[in-house]
């Protein structure tokens, strides 16, 4: 982000965090965010999105700060691989709750 703002004279741009199986996003900052937090967040969690950090071998919620596996609950993730459901099988996103998990 600051090298962007540097070398490519980037005046301003907001930080978003997705991955393909709940595209587009899940967390996105805002314009006005500060320096610090446009480098070092991913921005806050979008409406209609849950996410929690757990413990890969427990699954229990790991305390703040805490490295662990990122689940992230919305509208807009994916139930499947297209067309592949030697993908889906192998990787299908886990489901808690209401709905599916990633």
């Amino acid at each position: 982000m600051r090298k962007l703002k540097t070398d490519m004279n980037v005046k301003d741009m907001i930080i978003g965090y997705g991955t393909t199986e709940n595209s587009p996003a899940a967390f996105l900052g805002f314009p006005r965010d500060n320096e610090e937090l446009k480098t070092e967040t991913v921005g806050c969690i979008l409406n209609h999105t849950e996410a929690k950090v757990v413990d890969v071998s427990s699954g229990e919620l790991v305390p703040l700060g805490e490295t662990g596996e990122l689940l992230i609950r919305t509208y807009s993730v994916m139930l499947e691989y297209w067309d592949d459901p030697d993908k889906t099988r192998e990787g299908s996103p886990r489901t808690a709750g209401t709905g599916p998990v990633i």
